[in-house]
Parts: C-alpha cells; sequence; structure tokens
C-alpha cells in the first residue's frame, strides 16, 4: 500500500512540474509581447511570477529525485 501511495505521489508531482515547466513558457512569451508592447510594469511583474514559478519546478524537481 505504501509504494502505492508512492508511485502516486510521484506521478502527481511530476504532473505538476510538467503544468508549471509549461505555464513558465506561456509567462516568457507574454513577457516577450508586453517587452515590445513597451509595457515594461507588466513586463517586470511577469518576470518576478517566473522567478517564483522557477523555484517551484526546482522544489518539484527536487522531490522527484
Amino acid at each position: 500500500m505504501e509504494q502505492s501511495l508512492d508511485i502516486l505521489v510521484q506521478t502527481l508531482l511530476g504532473i505538476e512540474l510538467r503544468a508549471k515547466q509549461e505555464t513558465v513558457e506561456h509567462y516568457r512569451a507574454t513577457i516577450l509581447h508586453a517587452e515590445h508592447a513597451a509595457e515594461f510594469v507588466t513586463s517586470a511583474i511577469l518576470v518576478d511570477v517566473v522567478t517564483r514559478g522557477q523555484r517551484r519546478e526546482a522544489d518539484l524537481k527536487d522531490a522527484l529525485d
């Protein structure tokens, strides 16, 4: 039973990691659009969001190792 729970947790962490990676990539594209539109405040806010997302990615990778 405990092994099944470990597998489930690993699977869920993997799903969350992939979703976080996709989200960060979408934000990066949005940052480029904001910069091209001279929306520098929006870009700066999104950079902060990406930074937090990357930290979460690192945490998830550590949890999976």
